[in-house]
């Protein structure tokens, strides 16, 4: 499981990228600090990007949380 914790920012829309020489696509979603999970879960082919659903800018912590198709090395960035 891949996981990253970022503060989000006023009207924050995270675009994820799922890097071109990753073996396979991964399966993201968003959860607050309770563990529930916030908008919907994506699926990112390798060398594609998808926009996740609107964070709050005021409601805490968010940890993105992420499930590999394949076994290897994944190059994934948040921007």
């Amino acid at each position: 499981m891949i996981e990253s914790t970022k503060k989000a920012t006023p009207r924050r829309v995270p675009t994820v990228t799922n890097g071109a020489n990753s073996p396979g696509s991964v399966t993201f979603r968003v959860v607050d600090d309770t563990g529930a999970q916030v908008g919907s879960t994506k699926t990112v082919a390798a060398g594609k990007s998808v926009e996740l659903d609107t964070i709050p800018w005021n409601a805490g912590d968010y940890t993105l949380q992420g499930k590999v198709s394949k076994t290897g090395y994944y190059n994934i960035t948040i921007d």
